[in-house]
């Protein structure tokens, strides 16, 4: 599991492998959400860059990204 801070949006950003999730939550503890849910198996680390979340799942063998805003856009990066 990993933690990513998004300094611009005041947003911290974890994976959650146990819960098979990306979520997302402000600096103080509100609005919570689950940005990424489906068809991740194994998520683990964790990346912010631009408009863009990173993240690598050990169960796929391949790192991802999607929009950081609204989880859309999603990519296979690089396949292991």
């Amino acid at each position: 599991n990993c933690l990513a801070i998004d300094q611009e949006r005041n947003k911290l950003y974890w994976t959650d492998a146990g819960t098979r999730t990306i979520e997302m939550v402000d600096y103080d503890g509100r609005n919570r959400q689950v940005l990424i849910s489906l068809a991740l198996p194994h998520p683990f680390g964790l990346a912010l860059y631009g408009d863009s979340i990173y993240w690598t799942d050990w169960t796929e063998h391949n790192i991802q990204s999607a929009n950081k805003v609204s989880g859309i856009d999603r990519k296979i990066i690089f396949q292991g």
